[in-house]
C-alpha cells in the first residue's frame, strides 16, 4: 500500500480516536476540523477525501524530463509595489487591529518580517506564472491566521457574522476567496518532506511538532515565550514556513533558496546534504482561507542517525539564541516506513504534512 492510501486510512483511524480532538480541534484562531473545513468549501476539489487542500498546479510529472520541463517553465513576476491589506468597512478594519493585538497577546507573533504575498497565478499549459509582492507577517497575522476567531471583536456587529471566515463565506458561499481578495494577505508558504534511505526504501523524515504549551517551559529561563502559530502537535513536514521576501527573478532564487534556509534552521539539513529537492505542486489550504502553499519533496544522502544529530544541533542553536524550537528533539523514534506509520497512528500528523505526503509516492516512482 502506497502513502496516498495509507494517509486516508490513517486519517480515518485518527478520526475515530482521542487524537482527533487533540490534533484537529477548534482553537481560538483556527478550526482544524478536517471534515468541517471540506464542508465549508464544498465547491472546491480536494487533494484527497480527507485532505483539505486544493491543487492549483502540479509540477510533478510522470517522468523526470516532464517534471523538469514543468519546473523550468515556472516564471516569477515580482512587483515593486508593497501589498496593502484592505478592509471593506470600519468594522472589518477594527477587527484587523483587534486580531493582531490578540495574536501578540497569545505569543503567536513576535516579529514582523517581510514575506511574499501572491497577487495572482496564471497556468498556461506547461507554464506557471506567479505574480508576487512584498508583504508583512502582520498582514497574515490579522487575516489568514485568524479565520475562526470569535472574539469578542467588532466584526460581530455585522448580522450573521461571528468570524472572518463567515464574513468571507457570505460573499463566496462554498468556494475559496479569490486570490485578488485583499482582505486576506495570502502569503505563500513553503514546506518540504525530505526522504532518507533505509535499505531499498525511501522514508519520510518527519519531526514532531511542539504543542503551544511548550512555551511555558522557557518562561523561567528568560527565553522568548513564542507560541506556535499553527499546527500544534503531531508529526509534521521536515520543515516549513512563510517565504521570506528577497530580490530575485526565479523560483530557485526566492522560494527554493528559502526552503533550504528553513531546512537548515529547523532540522539542520544543509544544502550539501541534499541530493535533489524539487517543487512538486502549488496548492491552497482550506484551514487558512485559501492560503497558497508550495510543496517540495527531496532526498538526502544522510543516514537516519546523522539526521537526528543534525536536528539536535539545530535545536541547540535555536535555544542558544533564546528562541523556542518548533519541533521536539526526539531522536530515533522510528526508522522504517512501518515504524513511521505506527508512530503516526499513535501521535498523529498535521494537515500540512498530509498534503505534502500526498505527493511522496509519485515522487519516489519518478526520482527514487
Amino acid at each position: 500500500m502506497g502513502w496516498e492510501e495509507l494517509l486516508i486510512e490513517l486519517l480515518k483511524t485518527i478520526w475515530k480516536s482521542d487524537l482527533r480532538k487533540k490534533l484537529y480541534p477548534r482553537t481560538i484562531f483556527l478550526n482544524y476540523d478536517i471534515k468541517w473545513l471540506i464542508d465549508q468549501y464544498s465547491d472546491e476539489i480536494v487533494l484527497d477525501s480527507l485532505i483539505p487542500y486544493s491543487e492549483i498546479v502540479r509540477w510533478l510529472g510522470l517522468t523526470k524530463d516532464a517534471t523538469n520541463k514543468k519546473i523550468s517553465e515556472i516564471k516569477i513576476r515580482a512587483s515593486e509595489e508593497k501589498f496593502c491589506l484592505s478592509a471593506d468597512n470600519s468594522d472589518l478594519r477594527a477587527f484587523q487591529g483587534e486580531a493582531l493585538a490578540k495574536m501578540k497577546e497569545k505569543g503567536k507573533m513576535t516579529s514582523n518580517e517581510n514575506i511574499v504575498h501572491l497577487e495572482n497565478v496564471e497556468v498556461r499549459k506547461e507554464e506557471t506564472i506567479l505574480f508576487i509582492e512584498s508583504a508583512c507577517y502582520a498582514d497574515q497575522a490579522q487575516s489568514n491566521l485568524v479565520m475562526d476567531w470569535e472574539g469578542p471583536h467588532t466584526l460581530s456587529r455585522i448580522a450573521n457574522v461571528n468570524t472572518l471566515r463567515a464574513y468571507l463565506k457570505s460573499r463566496y458561499i462554498n468556494s475559496l476567496p479569490s486570490l485578488n481578495e485583499h482582505i486576506l494577505a495570502n502569503t505563500i508558504g513553503i514546506a518540504a518532506i525530505i526522504l532518507y534511505r533505509d535499505g531499498r526504501h525511501l522514508v519520510p523524515y518527519l519531526p514532531q511538532r511542539v504543542g503551544n504549551s511548550f512555551k511555558d517551559l522557557f518562561k523561567e529561563t528568560g527565553r522568548t515565550p513564542k507560541g506556535v502559530a499553527v499546527f500544534e502537535g503531531g508529526y509534521h513536514c521536515t520543515a516549513s514556513g512563510a517565504t521570506q521576501w528577497r530580490h530575485g527573478s526565479t523560483l530557485e532564487e526566492i522560494f527554493t533558496n528559502d526552503m533550504h534556509n528553513e531546512l537548515k534552521e529547523e532540522v539542520g539539513i544543509r544544502k550539501e546534504h541534499i541530493e535533489i529537492l524539487i517543487p512538486v505542486a502549488f496548492c491552497r489550504e482550506f484551514l487558512r482561507g485559501g492560503k497558497p502553499q508550495i510543496f517540495y519533496v527531496g532526498i538526502t544522502d544522510r543516514s537516519r542517525d546523522e539526521l537526528d544529530e543534525l536536528r539536535t544541533e539545530a535545536i541547540e542553536t535555536t535555544l542558544a539564541s533564546k528562541m523556542v524550537p518548533e519541533i521536539h528533539d526526539e531522536v530515533r523514534d522510528y526508522g522504517t516506513e512501518d515504524e513511521l506509520y505506527n508512530k503516526l497512528k499513535l501521535k498523529g500528523i498535521t494537515i500540512e504534512a498530509c498534503a505534502n505526503l500526498h505527493y511522496v509516492e509519485d515522487f519516489v516512482k519518478v526520482f527514487g
